[in-house]
């Protein structure tokens, strides 16, 4: 059995979630370490810095990111590329464990 099928029983989304509704359900997710809850927010915050919107403004859709995100490239926002890895293995684990995404 996966281990993140309880953490997505626990989240609580609205119908149609934003980065900053996914980032608060993240962070109050028991079945996470707080090392990883932290984590996760944090790599969400980062990609608003990137796409230059707030939390609460972009959906969190990993369809919409992307096409946020065509010819972004990581100095763009004053990042490393290895930050920019982690970053988007971050939001792509979030939307993971709140049942947004394979």
């Amino acid at each position: 059995m996966s281990t993140t099928t309880a953490s997505r029983a626990t989240l609580s989304l609205p119908a149609n979630p934003t980065l900053a509704d996914l980032a608060a359900a993240i962070g109050a997710d028991p079945s996470l370490t707080a090392r990883r809850r932290d984590d996760i927010t944090s790599a969400l915050r980062t990609m608003a810095k990137a796409i230059n919107l707030p939390l609460d403004q972009i959906p969190a859709d990993l369809r919409f990111l992307n096409s946020k995100l065509k010819g972004f490239v990581p100095a763009m926002a004053g990042l490393k590329p290895a930050r920019w890895t982690n970053v988007q293995s971050l939001t792509r684990a979030a939307h993971k464990l709140a049942g947004l995404a394979r």
